[in-house]
């Protein structure tokens, strides 16, 4: 809808218009009973005052106010981009634009009806397409459901305690603790940001290996030695008495030895949850020897612990690792850090 220059999105009504006259004539309709009170619904109002702009603004011929906000300066006229010309806003003064315009669904809106019944509605302002239709399907669980999101709140802050501020007075704390618990569900589920140099590095050595084995080309890993000696050189002293697979046998492998992948898995795990990696890890038991297996239990425990704790910010080098060893992208960016520790330890072993 457009304002006029008054301000008002009516047309200046004139009591001798149709509209008028109409109301003339229907005046006796109305119960004269109703309190003096009520609103007289059978006129529109005589003028709607448009919400005037802050006195401390500081405008130009461009901006009404051009100090940055946030990263922003508010514009007179809606500036032109994808969306403003989609939705046929671009050039448009910012007060001309009604909420009509920018509703998803123009005079569909559902809300347009429940604001017309004089019943409470707000905007939540979504900066994207995936933001509102995440707040709106949220939204639209909630009422099915019935849920009194003030009890739950209420809830939150009687676990902790802890005496709850106003709810009214200081809305926005009252329900931070309940965002709070919503927010650790969403960072259990986002996955961690990578570097895009880094992730193209990966890919393509996904790429590379995956072309290699369908060669049939086997590429082998260094041998990694724990004491420092060159290849072929340990238990080479004359007189050893120990034979070099032996002991090797009962040694385990550094840590350090998964950050050297050179082959990758032949079966990596189809999942990576808690109850498909111990069954993958059982898979990969069976074609071993008792003693084998056993190292393989203990040093993919070592690895596990070793990553305990591991900050998310260097859990990426941990999934880029994974990846290089052979577990497939798609699965690396939902594996916990336990998965992963678990999917390196083992294909550096194997590989040994």
């Amino acid at each position: 809808m457009a304002w006029n220059k008054s301000g008002s999105s009516w047309p200046n009504w004139n009591p001798n218009n149709s509209w008028g006259s109409w109301s003339d004539s229907h005046k006796n309709s109305w119960d004269q009973s109703q309190p003096e009170s009520k609103w007289d619904q059978t006129k529109p109002s005589a003028s709607i005052t448009q919400t005037p702009v802050p006195s401390d603004f500081q405008a130009d011929e461009e901006f009404l106010d051009n100090r940055e906000k946030y990263g922003y300066k508010l514009h007179r006229k809606v500036q032109p981009t994808n969306w403003s010309r989609k939705r046929q806003l671009a050039g448009r003064p910012v007060e001309d634009i009604s909420i009509v315009d920018i509703t998803k669904n123009g005079w569909e809106e559902h809300a347009l009806r429940v604001l017309s019944q004089g019943s409470f509605v707000t905007p939540v302002w979504a900066r994207s397409t995936s933001e509102a239709v995440f707040a709106a399907g949220l939204f639209k669980k909630i009422r099915e459901k019935k849920y009194n999101i003030d009890a739950i709140a209420e809830r939150i802050w009687a676990d902790s305690n802890t005496p709850p501020p106003s709810k009214h007075e200081h809305a926005i704390d009252f329900m931070t603790p309940l965002v709070d618990k919503i927010m650790s569900l969403l960072d259990e589920l986002h996955p961690v940001a990578q570097d895009c140099t880094a992730l193209k590095k990966i890919q393509s050595l996904e790429a590379e290996n995956a072309r290699f084995r369908a060669k049939g080309v086997v590429l082998t890993p260094e041998k990694h030695t724990t004491t420092g000696e060159k290849p072929g050189e340990a238990n080479s002293e004359p007189g050893s008495s120990v034979h070099p697979a032996k002991k090797r046998k009962v040694q385990l492998l550094e840590v350090d030895a998964i950050h050297h992948p050179k082959q990758a898995l032949e079966d990596p795990p189809s999942a990576t949850t808690d109850k498909a990696m111990q069954q993958w890890l059982e898979n990969i038991k069976k074609h071993m020897d008792k003693e084998k297996a056993s190292q393989l239990d203990k040093y993919v425990k070592q690895v596990v612990e070793h990553h305990k704790g591991l900050k998310s910010k260097d859990l990426g080098d941990l999934r880029a690792l994974a990846i290089k060893w052979g577990l497939p992208y798609n699965l690396a960016e939902k594996a916990s850090n336990k998965s992963l520790s678990q999917i390196v330890a083992a294909a550096a072993l194997q590989a040994a």
